[in-house]
């Protein structure tokens, strides 16, 4: 879930039942804690990124997106992707533009993200936990975010 400069809230479903189109989403108008927000529905193709776990807002208005996928080797594959909020539309199939993977030294069940800026310079943060599982660890690391695509470079809407 992430909420836009200009009120709305975009959310994701990390895994909603599976629909040609993509994952189900909603844009809503405004705050959804407020009964009778409208909302927009439409669809993510994650493919090939695996699902959302978080969205963070960058300083141009676009939103960086946090994809999870659990495999066997590597265990976690995270991918970072840029979507353009102006492509979402009712009832569209909108794709995200694909910027970077965390290194596989740093791989794991991320499921948390924060984008900041300082100095002119923007970093993301990104939090996993262990799940109480030994296999799995607790990591709060940042990456500085350089070169990003200018705004109309993403795939947009289908």
């Amino acid at each position: 879930m992430v909420r836009l400069e200009d009120g709305r809230t975009v959310i994701f479903s990390e895994d909603a039942h599976d629909d040609p189109r993509g994952r189900e989403a909603r844009l809503l108008a405004g705050d959804p804690a407020v009964p009778g927000t409208q909302a927009v529905r439409f669809f993510y193709d994650s493919r090939g990124k695996g699902l959302v776990s978080d969205a963070a807002m960058l300083p141009d208005g676009r939103i960086l997106l946090v994809h999870r996928r659990l495999g066997f080797d590597p265990l976690f594959t995270t991918i970072l992707a840029i979507l353009d909020p102006a492509d979402i539309g009712a009832g569209r199939t909108v794709r995200s533009r694909t910027i970077g993977r965390v290194p596989p030294a740093l791989a794991d069940n991320y499921e948390g993200a924060a984008v900041v800026t300082k100095d002119g310079r923007t970093f993301l943060w990104l939090v996993s936990d262990d799940n109480f599982n030994l296999w799995q660890r607790s990591l709060l690391v940042e990456f500085e975010l350089v070169g990003l695509p200018p705004r109309n470079a993403g795939r947009g809407a289908l």
